[in-house]
């Protein structure tokens, strides 16, 4: 969607008020992977049922794809696992990012097709779930710290925060189903009547366009706080107490910009990685490795590129990484070193030193780097491939205009008294 049609300045205003970040959207796709998983062990722990015993379910978009799809035999044991199955394929892809349009799309339609499982909770996860599933299918959920981002040759130029339809829907979605649910839960267990305040200044706060950093911060810290007391203040599911994961997603970027000058120093300034450029495999590797360990801004260089690495590289038949202080390090040790530099997973490197296991893993290593065709059989469905933040305008409209009906639908199910999220 484009801002031509405004005064200048305004797409910037409404970007930075609205917008979210990538690295927040990499948070929301972990949290909503989790709580699918969740979901998948609350069907497998406590069975099913076809809303006896349960919440019905009553959502514009799923109860319309239900219908849809109403021919199929959903009660039946076996379908019920097969369901399951694909659900943890689904969250588990979610969770690693690979092809993460797609997953989220086939996550959104097995959850709304998953029957409720049979629970005494008043709130289960997989009653909210699938709205947040919904308007995260149009969100580019993999454009950091995923295997698609890994993969995006782009991806260290794109910019870090998004505006469009789908941001403005996700916020949407947030504030009317946490809105809905404290009302549910305020006429249910009686909550004192500041704690309800504070329910709704927290929601309140996501909007507020101005000083973006404090509130955004303080909204996703109430919330998150609130929905795990609620998730231990009354029956609920595992799963209900996961999805207040998906307030992760406002986290501005100042809380990432803190965060970087916190963990990021001279070693990570000065690591420089190199493969070699006649290996496909050894290519993938390295990028899925910096954008997991979360150092993405290590130069990635052919070691055909320096003489002089070029050399240890034939010798030591290994990729060469160089630290600041221009030692160079080989084989696992180098795998050991890089993980030390990681702002999540420096906790592993002493382990990763341990005599045994450096010898175990150099031995790997040495397998792996004589084997590397039969290797490259791994991440050979892993693809290159370049693409950008922003949605096509059509997509973008499309969202603005599903935004509007499922507002007037939603409003008016709750004017009825029949609607449930």
């Amino acid at each position: 969607m484009t801002f031509s049609r405004f005064r200048p300045g305004w797409s910037t205003q409404l970007a930075v008020g609205y917008g979210l970040d990538v690295r927040s959207l990499a948070l929301l796709r972990l949290g909503l992977a989790v709580t699918l998983l969740a979901v998948v062990g609350a069907h497998l722990g406590g069975g099913a049922t076809d809303g006896v015993g349960g919440e019905p379910r009553s959502r514009l978009i799923e109860d319309g794809l239900r219908l849809w799809l109403s021919g199929l035999p959903t009660e039946q044991p076996w379908l019920q696992g097969s369901l399951l199955v694909l659900t943890a394929i689904a969250a588990l892809l979610l969770l690693v990012g690979y092809q993460t349009g797609k997953s989220a799309i086939a996550a959104w339609i097995l959850v709304s097709l998953l029957p409720s499982h049979a629970s005494a909770s008043l709130l289960r996860g997989e009653d909210w779930l699938p709205s947040a599933l919904f308007w995260a299918m149009f969100l580019p959920l993999g454009a950091s710290y995923a295997i698609d981002s890994a993969m995006n040759p782009q991806q260290p130029t794109l910019p870090k925060r998004l505006f469009s339809a789908a941001t403005v829907a996700l916020m949407v979605r947030q504030c009317w189903v946490y809105g809905f649910l404290g009302g549910l839960v305020w006429h249910a267990t009686a909550l004192s009547r500041w704690l309800f305040v504070l329910w709704w200044g927290g929601l309140l706060l996501l909007w507020i366009p101005g000083q973006i950093a404090v509130f955004r911060t303080v909204a996703v810290g109430v919330m998150g706080l609130l929905t795990l007391g609620l998730g231990l203040a009354v029956p609920a599911d595992l799963a209900f107490g996961l999805s207040g994961l998906t307030w992760l997603a406002f986290l501005p970027p100042a809380v990432w910009q803190a965060a970087i000058q916190r963990s990021y120093g001279s070693a990570q300034a000065g690591l420089t990685i190199y493969y070699d450029a006649d290996c496909g495999f050894c290519k993938k590797v390295v990028h899925l490795l910096r954008t997991f360990l979360l150092l993405p801004s290590t130069p990635l260089l052919t070691a055909q590129s320096d003489p002089s690495i070029c050399a240890d590289m034939e010798t030591q038949n290994s990729w060469v990484v160089v630290d600041w202080q221009g030692k160079r390090h080989f084989k696992f040790a180098a795998i050991a070193y890089i993980v030390s530099l990681s702002p999540v997973f420096r906790f592993l490197a002493p382990i990763l030193r341990w005599p045994p296991l450096m010898a175990t893993g150099t031995r790997f290593y040495e397998t792996i780097a004589n084997n590397r065709k039969a290797a490259g059989r791994f991440t050979q469905p892993f693809k290159f491939r370049s693409f950008d933040l922003k949605p096509p305008a059509w997509v973008d409209w499309t969202v603005w205009g599903l935004l509007a009906i499922c507002a007037i639908a939603n409003s008016y199910r709750l004017f009825a008294g029949g609607w449930r999220g």
